[in-house]
């Protein structure tokens, strides 16, 4: 996994790119914790090029969230992974991490926090236990 930090005025964002895991999240919520502590007025998080996203990257984006939410900064998830849209929807942490409030939205990506409800068509719902990847590649 590997992460990008970009400043922009008031704003932050972190691009996430790769494998989201036990071994790799809590990279995630100490950069972001790291960010925050810089009180941005919002901290935006790319997910669009996650490749596999666990549990673990559920929680370290519930602990940013709760860091975020106790400085004053804002959080949002822009351009989701399939993968992420699926894991966030199945759990019903997707309520927690992000609006639902904005519009224009497609395809199940997460857009400055916008959810869109539909699951994405290649990981139905109640699936059982398996892994879930995204761009492609099989799940195990």
């Amino acid at each position: 996994m590997t992460l990008a930090l970009d400043s922009d005025g008031p704003a932050s964002l972190i691009t996430v790119r790769g494998e989201v895991d036990m071994s790799t999240a809590h990279l995630i919520s100490e950069l972001a914790e790291h960010v925050v502590a810089r009180r941005p007025a919002r901290l935006t998080f790319d997910l669009s090029r996650v490749t596999f996203f666990s549990a673990h990257g559920i929680s370290a984006l519930l602990r940013t969230q709760f860091v975020a939410t106790r400085a004053g900064v804002a959080m949002a998830l822009r351009n989701a992974a399939p993968c992420v849209t699926y894991l966030l929807a199945a759990t019903g942490t997707r309520t927690i991490l992000v609006e639902t409030t904005a519009t224009s939205v497609s395809n199940g990506d997460l857009v400055q926090g916008s959810v869109v409800s539909a699951p994405h068509p290649r990981f139905p719902a109640g699936g059982g236990q398996r892994r879930i990847r995204c761009a492609g590649q099989a799940s195990m």
